[in-house]
């Protein structure tokens, strides 16, 4: 055909050749579930099993991406860098009350119950 936007030999069909040559076209389905999984895992990072979960599955979703896709686009790596900060910070907050004391956490929130009820004397109907 002729020169056609810089490139010689430009085929109007190359998708539906591309199509038909390799099968199945690429998408980027899996990418976007690994970065929408992401997202839940760091929204979720309080609830430290179901931020696990979706972490994990973030991380399932950009690795699927990645082998059907041959590469890792912007998607999957915002999933698989949201899905890894999601499942630290899950696993994190699922460690923590063994780490702390129990007489220390306690403490804490029998100090923090106090503040809380101090505040609450200045309050018209609240004894």
């Amino acid at each position: 055909m002729s020169e056609q936007n810089g490139y010689e030999n430009y085929n109007e069909d190359y998708a539906y050749q591309t199509v038909m040559r390799n099968g199945r076209p690429k998408t980027r389905v899996w990418s976007v579930f690994s970065m929408v999984f992401g997202i839940l895992s760091v929204v979720c990072c309080c609830l430290t099993y179901v931020a696990l979960v979706f972490g994990i599955l973030a991380l399932v979703f950009a690795v699927v991406s990645r082998t059907r896709l041959g590469y890792f686009d912007g998607m999957a790596i915002a999933g698989l860098v949201l899905g890894v900060f999601g499942t630290v910070i899950g696993f994190s907050f699922a460690i923590l009350p063994f780490l702390i004391p129990d007489e220390a956490l306690t403490k804490y929130l029998q100090d923090f119950l106090d503040g809380y009820y101090q505040s609450l004397e200045g309050v018209e109907g609240m004894q």
